[in-house]
């Protein structure tokens, strides 16, 4: 809770809830409203940090703290500021990530297990093999087993890769290539089957 700063704090509500009813207009009405960003200004430590802090965790928003005067040594354009963009980008695809990870993990822990099954003891087993086979799975005696699952044959696909620039900052600013699978045909990730233990496979195929 930040004490103090009425005025402050009732200028970024109001500026949220007027982002938040442009969200709900039409197509058409939006494009004719412009968002306004918040540039908060006053001496250290009467609370810009905190307010924007919590402004973002109420939102659910990606929160960076950056000492921006140096930056200015270089000016406003350059790989030294957009790094600030950078570290945003990167910050929320990792919330978004470990949300979704969360999200999932039940559902993707069932069809890890299922995966492990078929491999160990093959899709066609009866059920009441299964149940054995599942229960022995879940209290961990079968982690040291060899298996072969099928798994991407790489994980950069899901990871932004660098290309180009350098330290010095006259340079270009690096560009950021991702690169993003397609669920089913074409554009799916290429699969390959491989051997490891079954411990190693549970913590592979629930992040796949």
């Amino acid at each position: 809770y930040v004490i103090g700063q009425a005025d402050a704090k009732r200028a970024v509500a109001n500026a949220l809830r007027n982002r938040w009813r442009r969200q709900q207009l039409e197509e058409e009405l939006r494009a004719e409203i412009m968002p306004r960003n918040m540039l908060m200004v006053g001496p250290t430590g009467v609370g810009k940090t905190e307010i924007a802090r919590r402004l973002a965790k109420l939102v659910d928003a990606p929160f960076i703290k950056v000492e921006a005067t140096k930056f200015t040594e270089v000016g406003f354009h350059g790989r030294d500021v957009d790094s600030i963009i950078r570290d945003l980008l990167e910050m929320a695809m990792t919330r978004q990530r470990s949300r979704l990870e969360d999200e999932l993990r039940p559902k993707a822990t069932e069809a890890a297990e299922e995966q492990i099954l078929n491999a160990l003891i093959g899709p066609m087993s009866a059920q009441s093999d299964k149940d054995t086979w599942l229960a022995h799975l879940r209290a961990k005696l079968l982690d040291d087993r060899q298996i072969k699952v099928e798994v991407p044959v790489t994980d950069n696909d899901l990871y932004p890769e660098w290309v180009g620039g350098g330290s010095d900052s006259r340079k270009p600013p690096q560009i950021r290539v991702i690169q993003v699978p397609v669920a089913g045909g074409a554009g799916s990730r290429q699969m390959e089957k491989r051997t490891m233990t079954v411990a190693e496979a549970r913590q592979k195929l629930v992040q796949v």
